[in-house]
């Protein structure tokens, strides 16, 4: 049955993402120009860390009733659904953390026809201090600083086992000493006896 209450989704006119700046390096990561062939780089767009503000340009290509255009967003990994209708055709993200993400928008015209472009996808990588690279470096630190700490240890044991033998040897080196005296006095006075 007709429900006038649903929204239709028409996906074949072009609905695409003209750009993606990083507003906080002011760097152009992506950009795809009007009736041009798709730029097959946006397929594996990789997102440095550092980038913290992304503004997502849109561009629709219907010449008809441009005035009441409305625009909806939705990040998937982010968002669960699509935002407001806004008629502003760019969409900035702040400080997403690394991942991957799918852009998805649509595109209403004053009769109520939505058109849904193509999901794009794209993925922000991990900081350094979070990446495979520096974990492994980390494990190795950590178990650099665990040997030398059992070396450390070792070398303390070793100097303090040194100590106590010298200290050993003294003791013994003093009673011989005393042992040598009672024996030659015993043999001075086993002498002067004789």
């Amino acid at each position: 049955y007709y429900n006038p209450q649903q929204e239709k989704v028409n996906t074949t006119d072009p609905l695409l993402i003209h750009q993606i700046s990083d507003l906080s390096q002011d760097q152009l990561l992506y950009q795809q120009l009007p009736f041009a062939p798709a730029d097959t780089a946006f397929l594996h767009l990789s997102i440095r860390a550092r980038s913290r503000l992304l503004k997502i340009e849109v561009d629709f290509f219907q010449f008809s009733g441009l005035e009441n255009q409305q625009f909806r967003f939705r990040l998937d990994g982010l968002n669960e659904d699509f935002g407001e209708w806004t008629t502003n055709p760019t969409k900035e993200y702040t400080n997403l953390r690394e991942g991957d993400y799918t852009l998805q928008i649509q595109s209403k015209d004053r009769v109520g026809q939505i058109v849904e472009g193509p999901a794009y996808r794209f993925t922000v990588q991990a900081p350094f201090y979070r990446s495979t690279l520096a974990k492994v470096f980390y494990l190795l630190f950590s178990l650099l600083l665990i040997l030398f700490l059992m070396y450390l240890q070792r070398q303390r044991y070793r100097k303090k086992e040194a100590e106590q033998e010298k200290k050993q040897q003294a003791v013994l080196a003093q009673k011989q000493q005393k042992v040598k005296e009672l024996q030659r006095k015993k043999d001075q006075e086993l002498h002067r006896l004789k």
